[in-house]
């Protein structure tokens, strides 16, 4: 939760101009993405379909702060920056549910799951998340008001961020989902509607910690987690699947948000920045280290985290390393939005 909370945060629902946009990013885009990762994968290394799949499942997400921090830092429109943040928390919530619906087909087997029921409740999970955490992110919105002091507002959004996901997961929807929306109605009008104080508005500060904090935690227990040999042994399957994944962006990000720019809503720039801007990061590996105690994936486990972890760790070296200068070389920085483009 206080990564997609925090990725939330900053963005807002109505700063998500191009809805439809990111909707379609996120939906073909991670799909498109899940399929071309698990084909190279039972290719490489000769897994199964429903191994393969759990694989791509797991290294599809996109990091939801890195780059909007990057972006952030060099002043980017603020179009570019809702798009990619918006893209990058639905994708990293869908991949989250076709990851449990993975690891439940594969330890309680595939014959006890219908396939109309189980689409139905992939679904339901992910609309029922979304209004939950929608409906208790612009309550407490508007509740915003009453409070004298931001130091309750801060507590009021940790109680919306970890309440959103206890309350969707009593009722059977997705918690993963529902603090997603839940940060970006709570954070609908960035202005801070405390009443003026000497005490500085505490979100903007202590949320970014609090993601820092889990990302750290999260790669720690990887390193306890990982054994080092096990990344050399699957070093060439960890680069062809890295560069299976940058391509299999790369073409659905060109072919859906092509379409944006011959309609003339976004320049070429915006699109360059928004593939190569797709990095990795805790999300990919809170997943693979969720494996390690589920029934049916002892044999596949240290392969996966390996995999997963040595992407993760080429996608931060690479795409991290090279995006600020990709930036800088697109004319992407202190320049003002257009106005169309806002």
């Amino acid at each position: 939760p206080p990564l997609l909370y925090a990725g939330a945060l900053p963005l807002g629902k109505s700063r998500l101009k191009r809805s439809g946009l990111i909707l379609t990013l996120s939906l073909l885009g991670t799909l498109g993405s899940v399929l071309l990762i698990a084909a190279a994968s039972k290719a490489l290394i000769g897994w199964s379909w429903e191994f393969a799949l759990l694989l791509a499942v797991t290294l599809t997400p996109t990091d939801p702060g890195n780059a909007v921090a990057i972006f952030r830092a060099r002043s980017l429109p603020k179009g570019l920056l809702a798009l990619t943040g918006g893209e990058s928390l639905l994708n990293s919530g869908l991949s989250v549910l076709l990851s449990l619906l993975l690891v439940r087909g594969i330890a309680q087997g595939w014959g006890s799951i219908d396939a109309t029921s189980a689409l139905f409740g992939l679904v339901a999970a992910g609309v029922g998340g979304a209004l939950i955490g929608g409906a208790l992110g612009f309550l407490a919105n508007r509740l915003r008001g009453a409070l004298s002091d931001p130091r309750l507002e801060l507590l009021a959004s940790i109680v919306i961020a970890y309440g959103s996901v206890v309350l969707a997961e009593a009722v059977g929807a997705s918690g993963i989902v529902a603090v997603v929306f839940a940060g970006l109605f709570f954070s609908n009008g960035r202005a801070s509607r405390v009443a003026p104080s000497t005490v500085p508005c505490p979100l903007d500060t202590t949320w970014p910690v609090f993601a820092f904090l889990a990302n750290a935690i999260i790669f720690l227990a990887m390193g306890f987690q990982l054994d080092p040999g096990a990344l050399v042994d699957h070093l060439g399957a960890i680069v062809a699947i890295f560069a299976t994944m940058v391509f299999a962006r790369a073409m659905l990000t060109y072919g859906i948000a092509g379409f944006a720019v011959q309609r003339r809503t976004m320049p070429w720039a915006w699109v360059h920045a928004l593939q190569w801007g797709g990095l990795k990061g805790a999300v990919p590996v809170a997943l693979a280290l969720s494996t390690g105690s589920i029934p049916g994936l002892e044999d596949q486990t240290p392969a996966l985290q390996s995999i997963t972890f040595g992407v993760v760790l080429l996608s931060l070296l690479v795409q991290g390393v090279t995006l600020t200068p990709l930036l800088g070389r697109l004319g992407l920085g202190e320049t003002r939005e257009p106005r169309e483009q806002s």
